[in-house]
């Protein structure tokens, strides 16, 4: 058995994992933000773990940007995580096997395994959340680049870079669910009431959409950043899929008007439309839900014992 880690902004995830990928003892707990904390709660859950069963490794992922020896170049919003030797340091205190992996690179590698991209060899995954994070997979390899930050799509430019310090600059500020969608319903709704009390609820602007026309109007728009963003991922990478995740994906609401959206653009693009049969991948919800971040940490710990690539 295995150990499976996915250390979120706010929640950390863990379960036993078999080698066909089913899980037990899942259990959640609070993230601590900064560093002795953290690697004591790490420390806590494998040691638990180890008194159950007799463990051959530690998959974790975690935000951020992960050189391949398992070294934090940052933390996303954990700042304990930045700068840490994470794979190094649980190595040495258990004397196992430990793979640590970006959080979208892991979603998309359990999503090859056990997901809807077993099919595919070109795919994204893309995770809508207060960012946009993903993983990609091109000829059946996760793309990595120098330093492991190949699909930090938040960082992205969109706007004229004098204006660095707007946070509107970023591609963050556009396909973001708090940014894209909560910060554009505030600025609505504000503008017709100064002293409304802004929202960080995706859902609560979803439940709004029927009655209230402004949570509408930013649904809309929203749909429209989002499947702009995918078109031109589409354009630069040529996937056959591209798979969402993050919670907004289980509004299937939203997911058909970026499915539609993103076609609108490729029958309307001059220079793609005459061959978007071809080109046009197929966007649907990723399969594996809140497993897939531990998933995907842990097969590259199969695929490092069965002696093959721990790319896929």
């Amino acid at each position: 058995m295995f150990v499976g880690i996915d250390i979120g902004g706010t929640k950390i995830k863990y379960a036993l994992v078999d080698e066909a990928g089913q899980t037990s003892l899942k259990g959640l707990i609070d993230t601590p933000l900064e560093r002795e904390p953290l690697l004591q709660v790490l420390e806590g859950i494998v040691s638990r773990f180890q008194k159950e069963t007799l463990l051959r490794g530690i998959g974790v992922s975690a935000p951020g940007v992960v050189r391949k020896d398992g070294y934090m170049l940052t933390g996303g919003a954990i700042p304990g995580l930045e700068g840490l030797a994470l794979k190094d340091y649980l190595k040495t205190k258990f004397n196992l096997p430990v793979f640590v992996e970006n959080d979208g690179k892991a979603a998309a590698i359990a999503e090859k395994w056990l997901g809807n991209a077993q099919d595919v060899d070109n795919y994204i995954c893309v995770v809508l959340g207060t960012g946009v994070g993903g993983g990609i997979v091109l000829d059946g390899q996760v793309l990595r680049g120098m330093t492991g930050a190949a699909g930090e799509f938040s960082w992205m430019l969109t706007q004229n870079s004098q204006n660095m310090k707007e946070i509107s600059s970023y591609l963050a500020g556009h396909m973001g669910v708090l940014l894209g969608l909560c910060e554009r319903y505030n600025i609505k709704e504000k503008a017709l009431e100064p002293d409304f009390v802004p929202t960080r609820s995706a859902l609560t602007i979803f439940e709004q959409e029927a009655e209230n026309p402004r949570a509408a109007e930013a649904i809309r728009e929203y749909i429209q950043e989002v499947a702009r963003g995918l078109f031109n991922f589409s354009c630069i990478f040529n996937p056959e899929k591209i798979l969402l995740g993050g919670g907004i994906s289980a509004n299937q609401g939203f997911i058909e008007g970026v499915q539609q959206t993103f076609q609108e653009l490729f029958s309307r693009h001059l220079m793609v439309a005459g061959i978007q049969k071809e080109l046009m991948p197929v966007v649907e919800v990723a399969g594996l839900k809140n497993d897939a971040g531990l998933l995907g940490a842990v097969y590259q710990l199969l695929q490092n014992e069965s002696q093959e690539s721990i790319d896929l």
